[in-house]
């Protein structure tokens, strides 16, 4: 039995262009009852047979550079966790074994990952240790909204 590939493929394209307009459509009204719901106290809204749920989450991007450079160095201890991997380790042994060695000479070797601890944030700002102040101007916040139908 021989498709008719012409025909599927045209369908293919019918069915692609009605899903966009129908997530065009799903965006608009999406975005209305976002702005409703920052108008509003509540996080939920009901009609008969459905619930409408919007959900905010806070997306932080920390700069790691900006938080060494303005933190002082004990705190920037605690909330920046730091990864050093050796990339080289023949050629970093070999060094370590002549005397005198700077780190800097052996920089080059190694890889240094480091990331911010989220949960050592929130405890020095829990605890007082730490306020928006000392990390102003080191992260973007964002609020990211979602909304669900039941």
């Amino acid at each position: 039995m021989k498709q008719d590939y012409n025909k599927i493929i045209d369908e293919m394209h019918e069915l692609k262009v009605k899903k966009e307009n129908i997530e065009a459509e799903y965006d608009k009204r999406r975005d209305i009852l976002i702005k409703a719901f920052d108008n509003s106290a509540s996080n939920s809204m009901a009609t008969d047979s459905h619930t409408a749920t919007c959900r905010k989450a806070l997306i932080i991007a920390y700069d790691i550079e900006k938080l060494e450079k303005k933190l002082p160095k004990e705190l920037g201890k605690q909330i920046i966790d730091k990864e050093v991997v050796v990339v080289n380790y023949a050629g970093l042994t070999s060094l370590l074994r002549e005397a005198g060695i700077k780190p800097k000479q052996f920089k080059d070797l190694i890889e240094v990952r480091k990331a911010v601890n989220n949960d050592a944030i929130k405890q020095l700002f829990d605890t007082n240790q730490l306020s928006l102040e000392d990390i102003d101007g080191c992260y973007n916040a964002q609020i990211r909204k979602s909304i669900t139908i039941t």
